[in-house]
């Protein structure tokens, strides 16, 4: 039973990391966009 429980534990961890990582690479491009987007802004004049 608690063989069980660890992996499930260590399961729902390795879950957590991979929603975490993908929320800041999200964050990451989103943020990164804006930039890009501003730096032409500020080409153009």
């Amino acid at each position: 039973m608690l063989k069980y429980i660890k992996k499930q534990w260590k399961e729902g961890l390795a879950l957590y990391f991979v929603i975490l990582i993908a929320t800041i690479a999200k964050v990451a491009t989103g943020i990164l966009t804006v930039y890009a987007f501003d730096a032409l802004v500020q080409m153009d004049y």
